[in-house]
């Protein structure tokens, strides 16, 4: 029968759970020796690449020879998105703005003739109206270098492989690009997530706290294109190690990979850990027979849910209740335990709520 001289327990219990919210970690490991090439760290959904030296973009290009004998009239070769004519004699001009554009002049010989085509590529103001026709713009896609043994190179103004794309043509049997495909080639682009390796162990670990990151160092001691990981952060760093700490507390931090093949580096574990939901607890002082065990929440302000859970003084849970976000209440009517000193509940977030969030709890 009901013990009628144990009154019904009703307390608050504050639980300031977003700031006890626990983070994973994991730390890599050094044993001093620089690690070698190739080798990889993983970190979440991001894998690094040590590298000697970092990938470094490079422009599409291609090769335009003439084989010493000039060009004939009217035959045209491309370059990227512009076509350009070659004529005897540049149109005459008839009215405002009546000019035909991308027209070469031919010259004397046959360097006059591709020095003039370079000039049309690059827009030089020298030759624009005499060399090759008003009107032509200078090449966007394309710059000209400089003619050398009866040939000279086109070279993408963006670096990278968009160059690849960028059409290369010719007519004339005097005049032959390189390579047989009708591209430009030799572009490349930057490789992301790359980590240079230091000139010892710790500045290399220096450059992995460095990318993870995404701060100083992009372009030299990280790749270019590489961001800040959006799992993880290097925290704290000395010679031989270097701490990562899930930047989501709770305990879904500790499903982050924390993977490597490298030589000389190894993290402790698959995965971080340690992360933990946030905990209020409350204690049971007196003995007594309760008929309902209830708990009354505030709104919960964060995007976690809390599990209301009743244990003995032995830690056998008894009975739980789960309150989700903006739940003001929750509550088991048919549940009765006898509760003894020491037997205590436990309030566990699953993720961070408000600090002002409290929890009233209610057993009658």
């Amino acid at each position: 029968m009901r013990q009628l001289n144990i009154p019904p327990i009703d307390t608050t219990v504050l639980f300031n759970l977003a700031s006890s919210l626990v983070k994973a970690t994991q730390t890599l490991t050094s044993d001093a020796t620089n690690p070698d090439a190739a080798g990889t760290i993983t970190l979440g959904a991001k894998t690094y690449t040590l590298v000697a030296n970092l990938t470094a973009a490079v422009a599409a290009s291609g090769v335009l020879t003439s084989d010493n004998t000039n060009v004939t009239a009217g035959k045209k070769v491309t370059v990227a998105s512009q076509i350009y004519t070659f004529v005897e004699a540049l149109t005459v001009v008839s009215g405002p703005r009546q000019y035909v554009p991308n027209e070469v002049l031919i010259g004397e010989d046959a360097d006059t003739s591709m020095q003039n085509l370079i000039d049309a590529i690059n827009g030089t103001i020298a030759g624009l109206g005499s060399t090759y026709s008003l009107g032509t713009v200078a090449n966007p896609e394309m710059s000209a270098g400089t003619l050398s043994a009866h040939a000279f190179t086109v070279t993408a103004r963006t670096t990278g492989t968009v160059g690849n794309a960028y059409a290369k043509a010719e007519d004339d049997d005097h005049l032959d690009w390189d390579g047989s495909g009708a591209v430009m080639t030799g572009g490349v682009d930057t490789v992301a997530n790359q980590i240079k390796i230091g000139a010892s162990a710790a500045v290399t670990l220096d450059n992995i706290k460095s990318a993870v990151n995404g701060t100083a160092g992009a372009g030299t001691t990280y790749s270019l294109g590489t961001t800040a990981n959006e799992q993880v952060i290097a925290t704290t760093n000395a010679d031989t190690t270097q701490v990562f700490e899930a930047i989501t507390g709770g305990v879904a931090g500790n499903s982050i990979a924390s993977t490597d093949d490298a030589t000389h580096l190894s993290f402790g574990a698959t995965a971080l850990a340690g992360g933990s939901a946030t905990v209020g607890k409350y204690t049971f002082t007196d003995n007594g027979f309760v008929h309902r065990f209830i708990t009354v929440l505030g709104d919960i302000t964060g995007t976690g849910t809390v599990l209301i859970a009743l244990y003995n003084s032995a830690g056998t849970l008894l009975k739980s209740l789960v309150a989700a976000q903006a739940q003001s209440s929750t509550s088991d009517t048919a549940y009765e335990v006898e509760i003894q000193a020491g037997d205590y509940v436990l309030f566990t977030a699953s993720a961070a709520v408000s600090d002002a969030d409290s929890i009233k709890l209610s057993v009658r």
